[in-house]
């Protein structure tokens, strides 16, 4: 974490997270390794008013000229957790079953648009 002053002289805290977290994978409810590597920056403002104004950062408000960085950083975290945890594609073992077995489904259930094709070659003959 540092701090910086943007080109008009903004206080600028910019910092990087990173963490391994363990989370349920919500396709087959076991355990997995969710690793958040993000880097954010926040222009330090002191009222409401001034973070409004604020486009090119995310602002945060540091009303009594202190500011307690654990809850920038917690709050970035939870930022970058996925709506969903699920296993990467091709590392959890119920999706890929399921997933064979509704395309093996599928594909057994599913008429042959030219069937009838078929029919009518024959039917000409």
């Amino acid at each position: 974490m540092r701090g910086e002053l943007d080109e008009v002289k903004r206080p600028l805290l910019i910092a990087h997270v990173s963490a391994d977290l363990q989370l349920l994978c919500q396709t087959c409810l076991t355990e997995m390794t969710f690793q958040i590597d993000h880097d954010f920056t926040l222009c330090v403002v002191p009222d409401e008013e001034q973070a409004e104004q604020i486009t090119e950062y995310d602002a945060v408000i540091a009303d009594d000229e202190e500011l307690s960085v654990l809850p920038l950083f917690e709050d970035e975290l939870i930022l970058s957790l996925p709506v969903v945890a699920h296993h990467a594609p091709g590392e959890c073992a119920v999706a890929e079953s399921l997933l064979r077995e509704d395309d093996e489904i599928e594909a057994s259930e599913k008429p042959n648009p030219f069937s009838v094709l078929a029919s009518l070659k024959k039917s000409s003959k």
